[in-house]
């Protein structure tokens, strides 16, 4: 189960089609909210069972019998070792959500090389992803990630690395690319997940910045070369007399004027 919402029936445009005469179209659906999966009965004739008891909604667990008509099925969770043989990725974004995807070289080895290229042992077509986007090294614990120097990087639960353990459960990206680790190993128990102690993560290291510009160099500071519109934008080294206020040039203006007035007056008078 990869959705939120997992529906369960005859028809086809369920997420598990069981074609069985006792099953309707669509019979059941299960949801998982608050980090819990509850099986709903959508009110059929034959209705559900969980471990031989009939419900109309119930929370289910691993290990939990569900019938569903005459169909039994058993509720296995994948993050358990002892419900996985080997190691798989389960997609659960984009178009390919769903969908499970054996981690496995093509030669017998341990390393496995994910990209786009034809060469690759896991190959997913998309511009997003490298040709040789990053490398899957099968431990008995986990799955050791490193990436190759992709363009768009690779991620453990949403942390950017250059290499890190991965635990099943864990979330594996790459760019766009979502999915959810499963197989046999264990996280160890004096780690918690989601950290990055957790995973042994390296992140890439931080971009340098460019160093400020040197004001007191010997072409000094950068100017306006248009005329400033508010005092924020003015430039500090104009000559004194651009630095008189509108008001005082107008005042002064006036005073000239009424004194050449005046004089003019007294010399006709």
């Amino acid at each position: 189960m990869a959705d939120k919402s997992f529906a369960i029936g005859g028809a086809h445009d369920n997420q598990l089609v069981i074609e069985d005469p006792t099953v309707d179209e669509h019979h059941a659906k299960i949801i998982y909210a608050n980090s819990q999966f509850l099986l709903q009965d959508l009110g059929g004739p034959q209705g559900i069972f969980v471990n031989d008891q009939r419900v109309t909604q119930k929370t289910i667990h691993n290990g939990d019998k569900v019938r569903i008509g005459g169909v039994e099925l058993e509720i296995l969770d994948p993050a358990r070792p002892e419900n996985q043989p080997e190691w798989s990725l389960v997609a659960c974004s984009s178009w390919l959500a769903g969908q499970e995807f054996p981690v496995r070289a093509r030669e017998r080895s341990n390393e496995v090389k994910i990209g786009r290229a034809s060469h690759c042992d896991m190959i997913f077509a998309g511009t997003h992803l490298s040709r040789e986007h990053a490398q899957l090294t099968i431990n008995s614990d986990g799955i050791f990630v490193r990436d190759l120097n992709s363009a768009n990087g690779t991620f453990i639960n949403d942390i950017r690395i250059v290499e890190g353990v991965a635990y099943s459960g864990d979330q594996l990206r790459l760019d766009v690319y979502s999915f959810r680790l499963y197989g046999p190993g264990t996280r160890p128990a004096s780690f918690l997940p989601m950290h990055d102690e957790a995973t042994n993560i390296r992140r890439p290291p931080p971009r340098e910045l460019p160093e400020p510009a040197d004001e007191s160099s010997e072409n000094g500071p950068k100017r306006w070369k248009t005329r400033p519109t508010s005092p924020g934008n003015r430039s500090d080294s104009g000559s004194p007399k651009d630095q008189y206020p509108l008001i005082v040039k107008i005042i002064s203006a006036c005073l000239i004027m009424a004194v050449t007035a005046l004089a003019t007056y007294l010399i006709i008078g």
